[in-house]
């Protein structure tokens, strides 16, 4: 891992890691952390000042409950991105997909620049991505979806008490693993705010930034923020079923899903996804059997990753009342 990440590891001679863990992520320990930042335009944090921070110590029941709890977070963690592996490679298998060519050199005819000129769209990897759905009956995107749109731009009115407003996700706060958002947003003078709310039938997949970035990069929202507002900057493929966006979701999120997708990107300094694009995309669309296998693979991802969430939650929760209420 990267060296701009810093490590912490625990003494577990003396002290569990997960109750640990469970502290520097409540709302007592990130401002403690944070608080020894350093720089203007980049802020740092160095290894000394995570080294000096104060832990609080408590009944042994207490903190062999929290930790705990974050073990298994992180054991359902590992069944999600397991079941999420597995359906990206049963997809790619399927679709007989070995690697994207790693040249980026071609020729093309003067006829193939009718309609996109994107140097981009016509790279080798890109152009056997679609091929790889083309070979498999591959359908419109929009005839197989219920719409596929950009919620319309406009102010975000936020409110200071959450029971006036909705919580909103920027377009980098939902790849994170537990999305709750900054801030909420008015539920009456937010422009548009059905647009915005967020459905178990979405797939949302971020409309711009730079190649190899989150761009196209297709997200499956979770129960955890189904309801919630999030970003215009993330397109939203509306499936007609929960089940039609978890397998579109393994579609997507494969090696040729995400070439295919971004192949559809214009612009040169930041790129950006169309809705009418998208919607013209050819996808795989499997058998019944194939479609089936693919659901339960997704299911069984987000509701490991769901009971992740709630265990890291009821964790920090035990830590936070823990200092709260004074235990031992």
């Amino acid at each position: 891992m990267s060296q701009d990440v810093l490590k912490i590891v625990a003494d577990t001679d003396r002290i569990a890691s997960g109750y640990l863990y469970a502290f520097l992520s409540s709302k007592y320990g990130v401002p403690m952390v944070v608080s020894g930042t350093f720089g203007s335009i980049i802020v740092h944090i160095e290894a000394e000042n995570i080294a000096n921070l104060p832990v609080p110590r408590f009944d042994k029941r207490i903190e062999t409950d929290a930790h705990e709890l974050i073990d298994e977070a992180a054991r359902l963690r590992d069944e999600a991105a397991g079941s999420r592996l597995s359906a990206i490679n049963y997809v790619q298998k399927l679709l007989r997909w070995n690697a994207a060519p790693a040249t980026n050199i071609t020729q093309i005819s003067a006829s193939t620049l009718e309609r996109r000129m994107d140097a981009f769209h016509h790279t080798p990897r890109v152009v056997e991505a679609r091929e790889s759905f083309n070979r498999s009956g591959a359908e419109r995107l929009g005839n197989r979806v219920e719409s596929v749109f950009e919620p319309n731009r406009g102010s975000r009115l936020k409110v200071d008490d959450p029971s006036f407003g909705v919580p909103f996700l920027s377009s980098s706060e939902v790849f994170r693993l537990d999305p709750t958002g900054e801030y909420s947003i008015s539920t009456r003078r937010t422009p548009h705010l059905d647009k915005l709310i967020v459905s178990e039938r979405d797939l949302l997949i971020p409309r711009s930034g730079q190649l190899g970035g989150i761009i196209g990069r297709a997200e499956l929202p979770l129960p955890t923020y189904y309801g919630h507002a999030a970003s215009e900057h993330l397109v939203r493929v509306r499936c007609k079923s929960k089940e039609d966006a978890f397998f579109l979701w393994a579609v997507l999120a494969s090696e040729p899903g995400y070439l295919a997708t971004i192949g559809t990107a214009f612009g040169s300094s930041i790129p950006s996804l169309d809705c009418e694009l998208l919607a013209d995309l050819k996808v795989p669309w499997f058998d019944n059997a194939k479609r089936s296998h693919l659901c339960g693979l997704v299911g069984s991802a987000v509701h490991a990753h769901t009971r992740a969430i709630h265990a890291e939650r009821t964790a920090v929760r035990i830590v936070e009342d823990a200092i709260e209420g004074g235990a031992n």
